[in-house]
């Protein structure tokens, strides 16, 4: 026999920011103890400020948001979704000083909405049903596509994803989804085989995410002060990257995690169970890629992602080299000059494709 759980007095709004206030003071002491010569902040930004929700429904009784970041007055608004990687939620694209990829688009006129899918805190959904990657591209990613182009009244959506994001946005290209062109920043489509179980779990710990893991996004919130200059940074700053894993730091589903099991013992980016190489399926893809890799990652480097290229079934597809690790993609201290400058260029050549074809050949 079970006895019930005792009513618990709850704080009241005063006393629960006190308590927040406490906390984090105590973390930033703890932070300059344990890093007494490092001079940069604990965190680099205070959390991105909220912004408006677009929500979606799925065919299994799925539902998420969407963030809407606007596209700037007089921008043509093309709409483009930002799908994020493991272990990161939507605000990752938001997080820092300067200008956030999110914020970056916007300003080049695109109308941005920050993924939320069944494996991120936002979403609910009905126990018993599936959440890896497969469930996300069947079910999640039409789901939100068909959201935003009702939202905005574009034919096609354009779709930038970091690891797990731009695996998702490839396979959805190739599912013929209404995508108008995929960029896929550190997105590996092949992995090495391991020798071994040992050599499999290190592989499995590496790619969640990029030499980090940590099993709950409220632990690696307590474990912040520990953090200091890992070489899984690369030329991030640590106090981005904090500030990132504070504000958008996400678990990781555990079907996503069998998933990523199989692709490492398969050493391709599968289906449920190994059944379908999805990189054969690329040739069935009809729109621009853009591969961003990372000169120094490992496992997202230049063979494992540029692998999609050889397959891809458009004929505009092209890699970018980047210096630095997979998180620099993203977070990196020159991730304006290196990444979004040259992502949003090639994406401003590119935009008309989320235009219907008629109004195309209208415009010439």
């Amino acid at each position: 026999m079970s006895l019930p759980d005792k009513p618990r007095a709850s704080l009241a709004p005063p006393a629960r920011a006190l308590a927040a206030s406490a906390l984090d003071l105590t973390r930033r002491l703890t932070w300059r103890t344990l890093h007494p010569a490092d001079r940069e902040r604990f965190l680099e930004a205070p959390a991105p400020k909220p912004v408006s929700r677009l929500p979606y429904r799925t065919v299994d009784g799925w539902s998420a948001p969407l963030f809407h970041v606007p596209a700037a007055p007089n921008g043509a608004g093309e709409p483009v979704i930002l799908a994020h990687s493991l272990g990161f939620g939507p605000d990752a694209f938001r997080y820092g000083t300067g200008t956030p990829l999110a914020q970056a688009l916007a300003a080049r006129g695109f109308d941005v909405y920050l993924l939320a899918h069944r494996g991120d805190r936002e979403a609910n959904g009905p126990k018993g049903t599936p959440m890896d990657f497969d469930a996300i591209v069947e079910r999640d990613v039409p789901a939100a596509v068909k959201a935003v182009r009702e939202h905005t009244g574009f034919d096609r959506v354009h779709w930038v994803g970091h690891g797990l994001g731009g695996q998702l946005g490839m396979v959805a290209a190739a599912r013929r989804e209404a995508l108008a062109s995929v960029v896929a920043l550190g997105s590996p489509v092949r992995f090495r085989k391991p020798a071994t179980e040992v050599q499999q779990a290190a592989l499995l710990m590496r790619l969640l995410p990029d030499g980090w893991v940590i099993p709950s996004a409220t632990l690696a919130r307590l474990a912040l002060p520990a953090i200091g200059t890992e070489e899984w940074f690369g030329a991030a700053p640590g106090g981005r990257v904090r500030g990132a894993l504070e504000f958008a730091g996400e678990s990781v589903a555990l079907g996503l995690v069998d998933q990523l099991r199989d692709w490492i013992s398969e050493g391709t980016l599968t289906s449920r169970k190994g059944v379908v190489d999805y990189t054969s399926t690329f040739r069935d893809a009809n729109v621009p890629l853009l591969v961003v890799f990372a000169t120094e990652s490992r496992l997202a480097g230049r063979t494992p992602t540029t692998a999609a290229l050889s397959t891809w079934g458009h004929r505009d597809s092209l890699a970018l080299p980047v210096p630095g690790r997979s998180m620099d993609l993203v977070l990196g201290a020159n991730r304006e000059r290196d990444v979004f400058g040259p992502v949003s260029a090639w994406m401003m050549e590119r935009r008309r494709l989320a235009w219907s074809e008629g109004y195309q050949r209208l415009c010439g």
